[in-house]
């Protein structure tokens, strides 16, 4: 068995941005997440992402993870706890 692929999220403001960089939809107070992973010990953005297009990039995790026959496991980076919503998809 191959070991879980862990990939990190975190709040990010990117500039005090207004729409989100992936799917451009206005945040109305809402947030902007950052996903990535560590490689060689340094942090690599995966991919942005606001609630509105979570389901899109949950599409692609569990793609990624039926073609290379490996779990992903989505935890928070440093002390951010994830939101419920994001671990129900």
């Amino acid at each position: 068995m191959t070991e879980p692929k862990n990939l990190y999220i975190r709040i990010v403001s990117l500039n005090n941005r207004k729409s989100c960089p992936t799917c451009k939809d206005k945040l109305n107070g809402q947030n902007i997440f950052s996903v990535g992973e560590y490689q060689n010990a340094k942090w690599k953005t995966v991919e942005h992402f606001c609630r509105n297009c979570f389901s899109n990039f949950s599409i692609k995790v569990k793609a990624f993870s039926e073609k290379t026959n490996r779990e992903v496991v989505l935890k928070g980076y440093q002390s951010f706890s994830i939101p419920d919503w994001m671990s129900k998809e």
